[in-house]
């Protein structure tokens, strides 16, 4: 069988798709469909991955053993044939990183740097250095940048390297930024069940012992609520950080114009009627926030599970 063949073969064997075993060799499914169909054979370093990946020798992806076994026979040949080399193709160019001749057929790519923007979503940004890189079979030509398999795999490397220490960059900075909604919410909720002990404590003086006891009894889950609350608020994660905001919002209303006389008594009505305004404009404020804070602290008591499984993201 052909080196193509013996590939396809132990890749169905592993129950692998031409994309699965491509990702695995850092290459494209393009080069793995042109080893299958025989157009081109891969590099040595290549035929070691897969004989990692397979856990076959490479001696049997190429067909070695069996053409050593079928080229020993009883006679002896009277002089040894040697197999003229496969033709290699032509230059098409040097790897800009290690300079090395790139040959028609040799797996290669191109690669270079590009910006990448991202932002934060406060009007902040970060803009990054990211390495863009291909690796293909195909003949690329007219490219200034191009790059041989080794230093696209060394490249690959690199990237992985630097995604791993992001990667645990971003969890150091989820573990701190829990560890602070932790804190906090610990505070507020403390803060919460001693206000609600202490209204509760009063009411039962003042001979109010049925709201007092209510107060009381439900102290340990007004501290939870609140507890619960602040956490989702700082993780932002869940729904009720836009809910809280969009109840907020009704609390802001705009009153209406008032129409005086330019004179004392008139310039005396506008600063009263103002004042009512605003003590009526704050009241309602005050009412909203202390509804919206009351309704987004019985919500977060069930989205507080949800919000610290997915903390960070």
């Amino acid at each position: 069988m052909s080196v193509g063949t013996n590939i396809r073969l132990n890749r169905e064997r592993l129950k692998l798709s031409q994309k699965e075993l491509a990702d695995k060799l850092f290459v494209t499914p393009q080069a793995v469909s042109r080893w299958e169909n025989d157009a081109v054979e891969p590099s040595i370093e290549t035929l070691k991955q897969m004989s990692t990946i397979f856990g076959v020798s490479i001696d049997e992806i190429t067909n070695t053993q069996e053409k050593k076994e079928t080229d020993v026979t009883p006679t002896a040949t009277p002089a040894a044939t040697v197999t003229p080399a496969a033709p290699i193709g032509k230059v098409i160019g040097q790897c800009h990183e290690c300079h090395k001749d790139i040959h028609e057929g040799e797996e290669h790519g191109y690669g270079h740097l590009y910006d990448h923007v991202t932002y934060s979503g406060r009007g902040h940004h970060h803009q990054h250095h990211h390495p863009a890189y291909a690796i293909t079979a195909m003949n690329i030509t007219g490219h200034d940048d191009l790059v041989c398999a080794s230093c696209l795999k060394s490249r690959q490397e690199a990237k992985q390297r630097v995604d791993a220490a992001e990667a645990t960059q971003k969890k150091a900075k989820v573990a701190g930024d829990t560890k602070k909604a932790l804190a906090w919410g610990i505070v507020v909720g403390i803060l919460a069940l001693v206000i609600d002990l202490w209204v509760g404590v009063a009411l039962v003086q003042n001979g109010n012992t049925t709201a007092g006891g209510w107060l009381l009894g439900l102290s340990p889950l007004v501290g939870y609520a609140f507890f619960a609350f602040l956490f989702v608020m700082i993780e932002n994660n869940t729904f009720v950080t836009d809910m809280f905001m969009s109840i907020v919002e009704f609390g802001f209303v705009k009153m209406p114009g008032v129409i005086f006389t330019f004179d004392a008594d008139g310039l005396a009505f506008l600063i009263g009627v103002k004042i009512i305004f605003g003590i009526i404009g704050f009241l309602i404020f005050f009412a909203v926030l202390a509804f919206a804070l009351a309704f987004s602290a019985l919500c977060s008591i069930f989205a507080f599970p949800y919000s610290y499984k997915h903390r960070g993201e």
